[in-house]
């Protein structure tokens, strides 16, 4: 999947998950020789589970990259993805994002500088945690692509940060624990402080924004200008 297909490692971990599950559905029912109506029960029970659409595609996809491209089947084939959800997105207003902010820690100068950042450039979450300090320029206060985000679905291109998370990102990097200063990234936490982001301030403004909403805030932002 890395080398012949060229995915993302995130999507290389999304497909093993789902083959590991299979083959645990395969163990489980005592299948040696997988055929495609054996599938096609794998598929029909995690319907039954209740999956959402979106989770439901991801295992299509998986069983077709499997079996079409390293087992050399054409069972997996048939499958068809799911129709996609549509949800209107619920955009958070400015005052929530002030709100929100001002729930964030004073002595928590990463996460809140990495709001701002967030905010005022639009980027992915992971495109900003994965962020290292060469990729910013804070006296043109510009973002350069990380080629390692690219991928041929999702493109990381040249952004910009406003003043006032230039300010928070000054104060964040002369505050920097040693531990910190060796890290070539921007941002360097463990993945358990990851899924924790801004736990504090959710539970203080009673708003549970994500970086999502921040990044769907921006957009929003940017096409009321007339940014595209």
């Amino acid at each position: 999947m890395q080398v012949d297909r060229q995915l993302s490692d995130a999507t290389v971990r999304k497909h093993v998950s789902c083959i590991r599950y299979l083959n645990t559905y395969l163990e489980d029912n005592g299948i040696d020789e997988v055929t495609k109506k054996d599938l096609r029960e794998f598929l029909k029970a995690l319907g039954d589970r209740g999956l959402s659409n979106s989770t439901y595609s991801n295992y299509v996809k998986a069983l077709r990259v499997y079996f079409r491209d390293f087992i050399g089947s054409d069972i997996a084939n048939g499958f068809r993805l799911a129709p996609r959800e549509y949800k209107v997105p619920r955009i958070p207003s400015k005052g929530d994002l002030q709100r929100f902010y001002e729930a964030i820690p004073e002595d928590d100068l990463r996460g809140r500088s990495l709001f701002l950042l967030i905010s005022s450039s639009g980027l992915r979450k992971n495109e900003a945690l994965d962020l290292r300090k060469e990729d910013i320029d804070l006296e043109s206060r510009t973002i350069f692509p990380n080629k390692n985000n690219a991928s041929r679905t999702k493109h990381a291109y040249t952004s910009f940060l406003n003043r006032e998370c230039e300010r928070a990102l000054r104060e964040y990097l002369d505050n920097m624990t040693p531990r910190q200063r060796k890290s070539p990234r921007l941002f360097p936490m463990w993945s358990r402080t990851k899924s924790v982001l801004w736990r504090v301030a959710r539970e203080r403004s009673g708003l549970g924004l994500t970086a999502n909403d921040l990044r769907k805030w921006f957009s929003t932002q940017m096409l009321s200008l007339g940014v595209p």
